[in-house]
């Protein structure tokens, strides 16, 4: 069911891409509880609650820039299959 046409199985990277996503939306979810359980036993406002989720989504938004540009400069720059030999006079 994941294999391509040279027979590479993607089933590993399907069940990790889908745990990481369970595991995101549990974070997501959990955050709005945690932060009112904050506010009450670290004495913290509602304003400093507010901030913490800001930077929880601010970090959505670096990291997805992080991992895009890291993408994209291994599309531009594919590795080298090998040193590269100048010829030479005498190879000629």
């Amino acid at each position: 069911m994941f294999r391509t046409a040279d027979e590479t199985s993607h089933l590993r990277t399907f069940l990790l891409v889908c745990c990481l996503f369970c595991l995101s939306g549990l974070c997501n979810g959990i955050i709005d509880v945690l932060n009112k359980h904050f506010q009450n036993s670290l004495h913290v406002s509602k304003a400093q609650s507010a901030l913490v989720q800001g930077f929880w989504y601010g970090g959505y938004f670096l990291l997805a820039r992080v991992f895009t540009s890291a993408v994209l400069d291994k599309m531009k720059d594919p590795p080298s299959r090998g040193p590269k030999i100048q010829p030479t006079a005498l190879q000629l």
